[in-house]
């Protein structure tokens, strides 16, 4: 583990240097991301935190970060994929209930959009995503949870890689709690 000091946090810390050994690779040809913007910095947060250890640890991240911003939830999700190994682990640690967003309805069968814990009013829900770019994928969680009349008390990522996530829930009302940044990775934003 680093002893830097960059973070107050040393878990943040450590996960910062997990990250930047394990999940980033740069190459020589920019490429396209999902969102459509370009970067030469290719970071594998999926494959690094399938390690039950890496996973707790970047869990035990979001956790204190929302615990040093005073946000109280009871429930933690996001859309699937992204959210779903860290919305699980977070649960597991904090004690509460997880959820998870699919891009659309579950159909033949139960036909929900969420699954996981029951979203509604008197929910206090925290919207957690791993990366993001863009942030349209948490924008359309926050969207979905206040169709469900559920309180949105913060939005979280673990890694945001631009600066457009944090003005669009701000046009929301909803405070936004990245875990780490690009340049807390020292990689180029997108």
């Amino acid at each position: 583990m680093s002893t830097s000091g960059r973070f107050p946090n040393p878990g943040k810390q450590e996960l910062a240097d997990l990250l930047r050994r394990r999940a980033i690779r740069r190459t020589e040809e920019p490429f396209r991301l999902s969102t459509g913007a370009w970067s030469r910095d290719f970071v594998d947060l999926r494959g690094t935190l399938a390690a039950g250890r890496s996973l707790a640890l970047a869990a035990r991240a979001v956790i204190d970060t929302l615990e040093e911003a005073h946000v109280r939830y009871d429930v933690i999700g996001g859309p699937t994929m992204g959210a779903d190994p860290l919305a699980h682990a977070v649960a597991v640690l904090a004690g509460i209930s997880w959820f998870s967003i699919r891009k659309q309805e579950k159909r033949p069968g139960s036909g929900r959009l969420i699954e996981g814990a029951a979203i509604g009013p008197g929910c206090r829900m925290v919207l957690i995503d791993d990366t993001v770019s863009s942030g349209q994928s948490i924008v359309r969680a926050a969207e979905v949870a206040r169709d469900r009349h559920a309180e949105v008390a913060a939005a979280c990522t673990l890694l945001d890689r631009s600066n457009q996530l944090g003005p669009a829930l701000a046009e929301r009302s909803i405070r936004y709690l990245p875990v780490l940044t690009y340049a807390d990775l020292g990689i180029d934003a997108v």
